[in-house]
């Protein structure tokens, strides 16, 4: 009987509050909310939006864009020895360095220059990003989830 009792208090409660906010005020400006500044990416966890930081959002690592593009940029140049050495040393053990020169000196003849990023995102995790950037005038080229890590405080390609 306690808990039906309990249970009616609630709901006459509830009602009183729902009421009142129901209630038309002409004499008062409308107050919208602010919407609070969202700093991550719900539904990815373990993200950070601050450089190195586990958190919840996308990093902003000016570091990794930058050795990203780099890469890119030797990659689409033909600037083999460049391109080359931002591969981790663990994919320097398994790519070849003499077809890396072929599909570098191919994409050389292909682009010829540098291609700014039309898209560009990093998912870091302290010492690895999963990048992802998209070129538009180059789709066929477009990166997702592309494997970067960070060693010795440099960021190499590690997706071989």
């Amino acid at each position: 009987m306690r808990l039906i009792q309990l249970a009616a208090t609630v709901a006459a409660a509830m009602l009183a509050v729902s009421a009142c906010g129901s209630q038309a005020d002409t004499g008062s400006a409308a107050i919208t909310p602010t919407a609070p500044r969202v700093t991550t990416v719900p539904g990815i966890p373990g993200i950070s939006s601050t450089p190195g930081i586990p958190g919840n959002g996308p990093t902003l690592d000016a570091d990794l864009r930058y050795a990203v593009q780099s890469y890119s940029d030797a990659y689409l140049t033909g600037d083999v020895e460049t391109a080359y050495g931002y591969l981790s040393p663990r994919c320097q053990t398994v790519v070849d360095h003499d077809g890396f020169a072929t599909d570098v000196q191919t994409a050389a003849t292909t682009y010829g220059d540098p291609l700014p990023f039309q898209v560009y995102r990093a998912s870091e995790f302290g010492d690895a990003a999963y990048v992802t950037y998209t070129y538009k005038t180059a789709p066929e080229i477009n990166e997702s989830g592309q494997l970067w890590s960070r060693l010795d405080g440099s960021w190499l390609f590690d997706a071989c």
